[in-house]
């Protein structure tokens, strides 16, 4: 049967006769032509070209954020407080981590796990998941020695602190990606941070990643580098001998502070108890505060000489004057105030030597409340004077003068009814041991950058001439006799002579709205040697059990262990003591 004519032109030889191959041929025409289109659109427009290009970068190249290699913290003598080293630390590919049951026991009895979670952790979708960060490099040879698929290893920067707990609350800790979670390394956090690197991990065609170039792990710069005024021996001594003075009381708490009186460099920061930030995950938080700097309280007859003081200056009262003392009670409105001791009457250097209430207050009433309201305020109390690069820093609190009633302003002339921090006492005593020049508290000295090139220098800042240095004088021979023959007998030392005022604060019970009868703050501050001081300590013992609750039972003798070892360590003769 022949075919129709018209059927038979589509079956010409050399003819394409489908029906749709009109169709066809049209499509791949501009299939073709949008190829040929977008081709040309790449090579001229670049950005088009730079995503596509990062697109293919993203299905085999991953960016892995690393911590920053960060400054060291020095102390004055160039000893390390906080430095960087490396540490392994353990990472996975969970598409590709599949261990036996033997090997995950293995596994979580080296790095502390459990099989449940190191299951859990393997069930990931990504590519990446860290199994353990910045591990002891023991850990980390027995963990890589599984030879397990899909495990890796990555040298990070690891926050060290070899002096563990005697620096914590100052010096602080990092976090587990180097960032300061407290005290210097969070306040200089901007300085010592570092330049934070990438580490690229590229990965095959199968997505596991390959790592060609582990170099790259370490930061192109390092942080800056802090030196402090603090003396890691003065520390260390100031850590032993305050543990032993709150084991002694059985205290709460307390702190020490040392301080050069000359130039407002702070030696020592001492709190206690403490905790070690090598081990941040066993930090027991009740311990992080800094009370040394951050903790206000009353400061009790630690503030006497400071009245006194004012009071020789304006020429009210001389040190041999008498003051009748009322027998050790006086009505104050409906209050009586007391001491500890009845006294007839004292000369103004024996209300130093036996710290009488009655006494300090007549002397404050010939000053006036708005004359001692100032006077606080002129040593520091209360004021922004004081203020140091010390995160968490407290600022004491004085109500103005105008809301003081009698028994406030009775209160407030012994240290009572008014709050203080230990950074604000010792700047202020550090003036009558100095002759009188009131000196900003000092803890840095200098930072350095990355390349060991000062960017900043502190140097000792005068801030008011507060004494004359003939009332500083007589104030030194007063609190002498404190430790001589009053108060503070138990802050005397062997071969030097030692000036200091002790002090028993009652603490204000908040739930009973009144002072409480038991809880006690037993303080002492003192310097040494007399004639010449080279260094002040106070010393602050808060809430101790022991009775009696007095500071020259339990902080004067601190006082004295800390001075007696501190002095044979800075050399200080004998024969410059004896002279005094």
């Amino acid at each position: 049967m022949k075919k129709p004519a018209r059927q038979a032109e589509h079956y010409r030889p050399g003819r394409f006769v489908h029906p749709r191959a009109g169709l066809l041929q049209k499509l791949l025409f501009v299939g073709f032509a949008l190829v040929a289109a977008k081709t040309v659109m790449l090579a001229i427009f670049s950005d088009r070209r730079s995503t596509l290009d990062n697109m293919a970068d993203r299905q085999y190249h991953e960016a892995l954020d690393l911590a920053p290699w960060r400054g060291t913290i020095y102390d004055r003598r160039k000893f390390p407080l906080a430095l960087s080293v490396r540490r392994p630390s353990l990472a996975i590919n969970p598409r590709v981590f599949a261990p036996t049951r033997q090997q995950l026991r293995a596994l979580a009895r080296h790095l502390q796990h459990t099989p449940s979670s190191l299951t859990a952790l393997a069930a990931r979708q990504g590519y990446f998941a860290w199994l353990q960060r910045k591990v002891p490099p023991a850990v980390a040879e027995k963990t890589l020695a599984l030879n397990l698929k899909g495990l890796y290893q990555i040298t990070e920067p690891y926050r060290y602190y070899p002096l563990g707990e005697k620096f914590a609350q100052l010096i602080g800790y990092v976090g587990i990606d180097n960032t300061g979670l407290l005290g210097i390394e969070q306040q200089f956090e901007s300085q010592l941070h570092g330049t934070r690197t990438a580490l690229t991990l590229i990965k095959d065609a199968r997505n596991q990643p390959v790592f060609y170039f582990p170099s790259q792990a370490t930061p192109a710069t390092s942080g800056a580098t802090l030196h402090l005024t603090l003396d890691r021996v003065i520390q260390e001594i100031s850590m032993e001998e305050l543990a032993w003075g709150i084991e002694r009381a059985r205290a709460r708490k307390g702190f020490v502070i040392v301080a050069d009186p000359h130039s407002g460099r702070l030696l020592a920061l001492a709190n206690y108890p403490s905790f070690d930030p090598n081990k941040p995950r066993h930090i027991n938080t009740s311990h992080l505060h800094n009370t040394a700097a951050a903790t206000l309280y009353e400061p009790g007859s630690i503030v006497k000489p400071l009245v006194i003081a004012a009071a020789l200056e304006r020429g009210l009262t001389s040190m041999s004057n008498l003051h009748y003392c009322e027998n050790g009670r006086l009505e104050v409105g409906n209050t009586a105030i007391r001491d500890d001791k009845p006294y007839a009457a004292l000369t103004t250097e024996d209300i130093l030597t036996y710290s009488s209430n009655i006494c300090i207050y007549k002397l404050a009433q010939l000053l006036g409340a708005e004359r001692l309201y100032q006077l606080y305020r002129d040593f520091g109390l209360s004021t922004a004077v004081n203020r140091m690069s010390l995160p968490g820093q407290a600022r004491g609190r004085i109500d103005h003068f105008s809301k003081w009633s009698a028994i406030r302003f009775a209160n407030i002339s012994f240290g009572q009814g008014f709050a203080a921090s230990g950074i604000e006492l010792i700047t202020a005593f550090n003036s009558i041991a100095n002759g009188g020049k009131l000196m900003k508290p000092q803890l840095l000295e200098r930072i350095e950058d990355g390349e060991g090139k000062t960017i900043t220098i502190k140097t000792p800042q005068m801030i008011a001439r507060v004494l004359q240095p003939e009332t500083a004088r007589q104030l030194r021979g007063a609190l002498g006799r404190v430790v001589a023959h009053g108060t503070g007998k138990l802050a005397a030392l062997q071969h030097f002579r030692v000036g200091g005022k002790t002090s028993t604060a009652e603490v204000f019970d908040r739930k009973l709205k009144r002072y409480s009868k038991t809880r006690r703050i037993a303080g002492f501050i003192g310097f040494a040697p007399l004639a010449d001081p080279h260094v002040t300590i106070y010393v602050s013992l808060f809430e101790p059990e022991n009775t009696p609750r007095y500071g020259g039972k339990w902080a004067a003798p601190v006082f004295a262990r800390i001075a007696s070892r501190v002095l044979r360590y800075l050399n200080v003769k004998r024969a410059i003591a004896l002279s005094d």
